[in-house]
């Protein structure tokens, strides 16, 4: 894991552990964001899910402040990276 996608890892756990218990029930009430008012593109997220090193500290700030309080997109980012750490331990 390079030093870039480590942080951005970091940044994503310390978020979700560091709310509170029920911390996805609660986003997804408090934060629906049925419209997608301000979400990136799939591509994007697609990106961040499984290549975070390559995004830049900037859009590594945007997608963390976005995704606090965004429900589709944090439900969208935790699908892709499951789908990326998948993919990783499937044999060749």
């Amino acid at each position: 894991m390079t030093d870039s996608e480590d942080v951005f890892e970091k940044a994503l756990h310390a978020f979700e552990k560091s709310l509170y218990p029920g911390f996805e029930n609660n986003l997804e009430r408090d934060h629906p964001n049925p419209d997608r008012i301000g979400c990136p593109d799939h591509s994007f997220l697609e990106r961040a899910g499984t290549a975070p090193y390559d995004l830049s500290d900037e859009e590594k700030a945007m997608f963390v402040e976005h995704f606090e309080n965004c429900w589709p997109c944090f439900k969208e980012i935790k699908r892709l990276r499951q789908s990326a750490r998948d993919r990783k331990r499937q044999p060749q």
